[in-house]
């Protein structure tokens, strides 16, 4: 453990290296055209009218829920007021067919024990 710390050989950045980078490509000219909402101006970077700023693009993603609501799945089933109606009645039907079976059972029973 003789070099711990200070000098090392090889550490660094070399010398006569620059530390600045040059950009690759030109960052799209921003528009000065204005739209109603962000999914307009969403749909006019995708249907490739409107060059895609980044910042812009991110900016516009985070308003979406705040200027549109979500998109629900339309309710193919009846009301809950109607559901609990239909439950009583079928539950009430069921019970009415019930007691009729045990009567004509009993019935059944009755009158065969008389005779």
């Amino acid at each position: 453990m003789a070099n711990h710390g200070g000098n090392r050989t090889g550490a660094g950045r070399p010398k006569g290296s620059s530390s600045k980078r040059e950009p690759t490509t030109q960052p799209a000219a921003p528009s000065s055209k204005t739209y109603d909402s962000a999914e307009d101006y969403l749909l006019a970077v995708i249907c490739g009218t409107e060059p895609a700023d980044p910042v812009r693009v991110s900016a516009a993603r985070g308003l979406l829920p705040y200027q549109r609501g979500k998109q629900r799945a339309p309710l193919a089933s009846k009301p809950p007021s109607e559901l609990q109606r239909a439950e009583g009645v079928d539950a009430e039907l069921e019970a009415k067919e019930i007691w009729r079976k045990k009567s004509e059972a009993v019935r059944a029973r009755l009158t065969t024990s008389k005779e």
